[in-house]
């Protein structure tokens, strides 16, 4: 300390130093006072060498932004902070060096280091309900503290009383950086670790930065805790090393060992808390605290009106030391809020969310279920042990959990007093915004969630606006709102115009499984690790993530997967829709969960999936509510998200809300609370924002970058002749707020942010480096220093994020008045085709879109080409709609005329798209329209595609003998132009139909021909579907051998190429042939392992194993449960169009109708079955079988007349089968 500091008090912006009251081994701490107000401060300032670095400086900036963010009487308040000025370098000789990072906070007057609670058992409880609440904040924000001890739990004094504060949040550790992209974890075992040794978790120990998340701090707390009670640390070492492994091994003792008689339940509370393995502890700290306080209110140690909202800290110790600044600060952690849960639903769910995964011969169980909530073994039974929800009005709330309330609980923000005048306007942009008003939005949100909680039902919340009225900011605040207070579990999709890596919900579940930056095989071996910690075990399930997660979990850091290299292949999106409703199973298996679905008018695959949850049938056993915003003005420009969200506007289960600009006496509210502004430049920019409050906040932010506000005792207003004015428009304002935080960058550094802006809402820094280089201009660090401490730009790992949509419509705008709008799409293009591997899923669609913008539409076609035929291939009909669409509007665009070889694709893609959406009059109409054109184009190279997709649709229609024309007429034409690849598929085409309509020999040969047309091209895809179309042909023939090793090798060949749902239908076939055979135990076991897979796909083909399982019971005579299904079978076929498995489900009932003897239902089924027979030449053994069922019934009721005209039917079909053994039976036991 100088002379001249201890003598004469000096002023660091609005705060006098008085005197050093700490030193550390990073830096000292200083008293003071805020000049006007005269509050007390304590002033850290970091003095190492290396706080001048200025990366540190960086890092030190970002753990500001984390903790500015933190509002909550629990956490020491951040008043202010910069960089020690010159002149203050020269009045203390050098102690207080500039460009030493300070920071101004709270005084504290000790911490609970100072302090003794030996058998004070109601002292500690008191103590810790405040802390785990402090926590809670900090989490359900992002921010994990990773060094918890009593000497970062601050005193401060309050009244005549004091409060606890956590305080240090990693200023002294903030060089310590975890990207997101980082793909190895470090082994912290030989490195100082990051923390305190004495109560560290195990997953630091490891290094394990990506197992990080609120169960470490409560290791941290719950260590704490237990020195506390015991005046000891539970482990001691005399080294790092010794303490490492007594953290990661040792068992925590009971307190008895120490003599301290615990109330019933404590022990198993703490050793929940200090569990080894993370996912074995309290995941959230409400839940630890309210088990505690269950506990504490059992031994007496609290009263029933005890609150966790409180703070006070009356019930503390007195000090047993001198005033203390307590130690060095402490690291945080911050990044993606991992995924959650704790208190489990109760037996209601314990089987129902149990759906079924794929029966591989790895699965030994289908979804798992974590141990039952309560604190271990020793729990108390009335505490431990789950209620069954079925027995109560609230079906989640469990022993020791409080009831759902009526109202969502307080929000902090904004307890605080005023902002001290002249200080923090450097955190503006950094703290949280005040959410005022929107009582009405918030109450309607809670009541839709306490209704999915009650009802354990999915529930749609769209909230629509324009830009700006702060619908991101309400769903904000319900997912902070719901972490902290433990009462869901939130995760967040976004959604972009130009779809990178970061859209919709396959990011979203990276995010939650920490997985985004893992190459394949490395994400392969974590998604695999954490399923089989939920009790997970089929391969399907992490395989099958992998695929869904590899590219928008591994970017541009490692290699793309090739088609040889995936294990699992999607054949449609309700595949891809199953797997991310049994994640969300089990993420809501222990508390229902809040989707946020950003921007989702960009979304129409994330809408698709909505569909599959809400409209596909009835609601599933998924607590979940799905909360999403929608800008109208955007939503008019997307016909197809507008036409799927115009689907949900009949159901109950969906709700819209609509948000407008604030009301002026809220938005008056909000501007006073965001710095404090002199009452008159309040109203001013109430007045000019119109109630817009991204207006205002944005507003109020330029003004706090460019410096022109200046502190009076009435608030903050311009200083005089700044030339700050008040913009016209948000456009004007952002234009006006980029200018001046790029003022000190070379002029390049714009480009390199209409750059970003092309990559999309959010770039991969690997891109962004080659579009860089392309337009020849650098990736300047300082460029990203400015945008980033403006608050205009977010960085994650290798993610640039621009901070709001509108900022980057901003920098388009900016690009397109420059003139190089169409330049820099053009290098984006040819950075993404660099940077990828050529077989990168999406590519295509990627490279189509950033051509698109440049206006190359020529060029765009190609591609938009390839990428519909990816999709399809892939199973993502949504994207293969939605890029149809764009690539007919492009053809509209460039006036193509009808018969171009472009627009008779475009007609065979949209065809073939509504085919596999089963569509078939669209299907159709396209197709036809292709054909016609193709013919009069003399498009040989369309035209045989073409005849083939016409016969698959017709063949799918029923109508056997135009499908067998058209695919003849395919045949002679690939056969023309030596096609190989059009030849095998229309001879598949050709095969199917002759097995259909019953010529087998012919079929055989066909299948054959098409085999070795296949393995010629090697195409196993192909080779496997003729080997299953031997096996069908072999069963229609009762050949049982020969049908089931078809089947089997069918099987096993679909199971290598990761094709699920074809694997299902040969597991299908195996099940047909043991029926055949008479072993009806066997078929059942087997239809239902091939409907365990197709109902975890969501495969439409389930249909057809529903009704072979609904065959099966009417042999066992299982009549009634036949019959249900069959009936349902018929409503469903109908809807969808599938019409060609009609006539099998009206024979099926006709035989249902014999056995209960109902004339009505019988005639009018029967009329049905024939007429569907003869329309379609149907030909099959189960019509045969059904209609021989039927006759026999109706014989043995005396009704002879109606049995003879079922047994015509079975006749007739087996007499075309030419199965004599039948015909004889059927003779034998006729009328006489």
């Amino acid at each position: 300390m100088t002379q001249g500091l201890t003598t004469t008090s000096l002023m660091l912006g609005p705060f006098e130093i008085d005197r050093r009251i700490g030193q550390g081994g990073m830096g000292a701490i200083y008293r003071g006072q805020h000049r006007d107000s005269g509050t007390p401060i304590a002033i850290k300032v970091i003095l190492s060498d290396q706080a001048r670095n200025p990366q540190y400086y960086e890092d030190f900036l970002s753990e500001i932004r984390s903790v500015a963010r933190l509002d909550h009487p629990g956490i020491i308040r951040v008043h202010d902070y910069g960089m020690i000025p010159g002149h203050l370098d020269a009045a203390t000789d050098g102690e207080l060096a500039a460009n030493s990072p300070w920071l101004a906070m709270e005084l504290a007057h000790g911490s609970l280091e100072d302090r003794s609670f030996a058998g004070r058992h109601g002292d500690v409880v008191h103590t810790l309900l405040p802390i785990l609440r402090a926590v809670g904040h900090a989490h359900a924000r992002g921010v994990i503290h990773r060094d918890l001890k009593p000497g970062n739990v601050l005193l401060v004094r309050r009244g005549d009383g004091e409060r606890i504060a956590l305080s240090d949040f990693g200023i002294a550790h903030a060089s310590e950086r975890h990207a997101a992209s980082a793909p190895l974890e470090s082994n912290a075992l030989h490195e100082t670790p990051i923390g305190t040794p004495a109560f560290m978790a195990p997953e630091q120990f490891h290094g394990q930065w990506r197992d990080y998340g609120p169960w470490t701090d409560l290791y941290q707390l719950g260590i704490m805790a237990w020195q506390m009670f015991t005046g000891h640390l539970p482990f001691q070492g005399r080294s790092h090393m010794e303490l490492a492994f007594a953290h990661m091994r040792a068992p925590l003792p009971p307190l008895a060992h120490h003599r301290v008689e615990a109330p019933p339940g404590l022990d198993a509370w703490l050793q929940r808390m200090c569990a080894k393995e993370p996912g074995a502890r309290f995941r959230r700290a409400a839940d630890a605290a309210w088990v505690l306080r269950d506990i504490a209110f059992r031994a007496g140690l609290l009263d029933r009106s005890t609150s966790l909202d409180t703070t006070a800290t009356s019930a503390i110790p007195p000090r047993i030391h001198s005033e203390s600044t307590g130690p060095d600060p402490g690291p945080p952690h911050t990044g993606n809020t991992a995924p959650d849960g704790t208190l489990r639903l109760g037996e209601a769910l314990d089987n129902a969310h149990a759906s079924p995964l794929p029966a591989t011969a790895e699965r030994t169980r289908s979804l798992g279920h974590t141990a039952p909530v309560g604190v271990q073994a020793e729990e108390p039974e009335e505490a431990a042990t789950p209620v069954d929800a079925r027995t109560i009005r609230d079906p989640l709330r469990l022993p020791g959990q409080p009831p759902w309330p009526d109202h969502p609980p307080e929000d902090t923000d904004g307890h605080r007093d005023a902002l001290l005048s002249g200080a923090g306007a450097g955190l503006f942009g950094l703290r949280s915004i005040p959410l005022v008003d929107r009582e009405q939005a918030r109450q309607a949100l809670w009541d839709q969630l306490g209704e999915v909680r009650r009802s354990l039902r999915p529930k749609l919340c769209l909230i629509q606006g324009g830009p700006g009225v702060g619908k991101s900011r309400l769903l904000q605040w319900l997912c902070e709102t719901v972490h902290a207070s433990g009462l869901a579990t939130p995760m967040r999709a976004i959604h972009e115009r130009t779809r990178g890596p970061a859209h919709g919900l396959p990011r979203m579940i990276a995010n939650v499984h920490r997985a985004v930056g893992l190459p394949r095989d490395t994400l392969l071996q974590r998604l695999q690790a954490e399923l089989q910690r939920e009790h997970v075990d089929s391969t399907y399930e992490w395989e099958a993530l992998t695929e869904l997660l590899v590219d928008t979990a591994s970017g541009t850091n490692a290699p793309g997967a090739g088609p040889s290299e995936r294990r699992i292949r999607f054949s449609d999106d309700s595949e891809r829709h199953a797997l991310i409703h049994r994640f969300l199973e089990r993420q809501c298996m222990e508390r229902p969960i809040v989707v946020w679905l950003d921007d989702l008018h960009f979304g129409s695959d994330t809408l698709g999936f909505l569909r599959h949850i809400l409209l596909d049938g009835p609601p599933p056993l998924l607590p979940a509510l799905f909360v999403a915003t929608i800008r109208d003005d955007l939503l008019q420009e997307r016909p197809l998200e507008q036409s799927l969200l115009q689907e949900f506007d009949t159901r109950g289960d969906v709700r819209r809300l609509a948000l407008d600009v604030l009301e002026p006496q809220d938005h008056q509210t909000l501007v006073r609370n965001l710095l404090g502004l002199e009452p008159r430049l309040a109203q001013q920019v109430h007045a000019r924002a119109a109630g817009n409050p991204l207006f205002a906040i944005q507003l109020v932010g330029d003004w706090v970058e460019r410096r022109v506000l200046e502190p009076t005792r009435h608030g903050f207003r311009l200083r005089s002749g700044s030339g700050a004015g008040l913009p016209d428009d948000l456009h004007h304002l952002w234009n006006q707020r980029i200018d001046y935080v790029l003022r000190d960058v070379p002029p390049d550094a714009d480009t390199l942010f209409q750059l970003v802006a092309a990559l999309g809402l959010s770039a991969d820094l690997t891109e962004l480096r080659e579009a860089a280089r392309r337009v020849d201009i650098p990736v300047r660090e300082e460029a990203r220093h400015a945008m980033v401490s403006a608050g205009l730009l977010l960085t994650d790992g290798d993610t640039w994020s621009l901070a709001h949509p509108l900022l980057r419509d901003s920098f388009e705008r900016r690009a397109v008045e420059a003139g190089r709008w169409a330049y820099l799409q053009r290098a984006t293009e040819a950075a993404i085709r660099t940077v990828h591997p050529e077989d990168t899923l999406g590519l295509s669609a990627r490279r189509a879109g950033h051509l698109l913008a440049a206006g190359d539409l020529e060029d765009a076609l190609p591609l938009l080409d390839h990428a519909v035929r990816e999709a399809i291939d892939n199973g993502n009909l949504p994207a293969s709609r939605q890029l149809v669409e764009r690539y007919e509007a492009t053809l509209d665009q460039l006036r193509i005329p009808e018969q171009d070889q472009r627009r008779i694709r475009g007609h065979e893609l949209r065809a073939d798209v509504a085919r596999l959406l089963w569509d078939f009059a669209e299907a159709s109409e396209h197709a036809e329209r292709a054909l016609r054109l193709a013919r009069l184009s003399r498009a040989d190279d369309l035209l045989g595609r073409v005849l083939v997709l016409l016969a698959n649709i017709r063949r799918q229609q029923a109508r056997p003998q135009e499908a067998e024309a058209l695919a003849d007429e395919a045949l002679d034409h690939f056969g023309r132009l030596g096609d190989e690849e059009g030849l095998a598929r229309a001879t598949l085409t050709r095969a199917i139909l002759h097995r259909v309509c019953q010529r087998p020999e012919k079929a055989r040969e066909l299948y054959e021909e098409s085999r070795r047309h296949f393995e010629h091209i090697d195409d196993l895809h192909g080779v496997a579907g003729c080997i299953q179309g031997l096996g069908n042909l072999a069963r229609n023939l009762r050949d049982l051998d020969t049908a089931e090793t078809h089947y089997r090798d069918s099987a096993h060949h679909f199971h290598s190429l990761g094709l699920l749902n074809e694997q299902a239908l040969s597991i299908n076939g195996l099940a047909e042939v043991a029926r055949f055979r008479g072993q009806l135990d066997r078929a059942a076991e087997l239809y239902g392992q091939a409907l365990d897979i197709q109902r975890s796909l969501g495969d439409r083909s389930e249909s057809i194993t529903r009704l072979n399982l609904a065959l099966v019971r009417i042999q066992r005579e299982h009549i009634d449960v036949a019959e249900e299904e069959l009936r349902a079978l018929e409503k469903e076929m109908r809807a969808s169009g599938q019409t060609g498995l009609l006539p099998y489900v009206h024979i099926a009932l006709v035989a249902c109708a014999g056995h209960r003897g109902d004339p009505l239902a019988w005639h009018h089924f029967l009329r049905l079955a024939d007429e569907g027979v003869t329309a379609s030449s149907l030909v099959d053994t189960d019509i045969a079988l059904c209609a021989e069922i039927a006759a026999s019934a109706m014989r043995a009721q005396g009704q002879h007349d109606s049995a003879d005209q079922a047994l015509a039917l079975a006749i007739a079909q087996y007499t075309a089968l030419g199965d004599t053994e039948a015909l004889d039976r059927l003779n034998t036991n006729a009328t006489p």
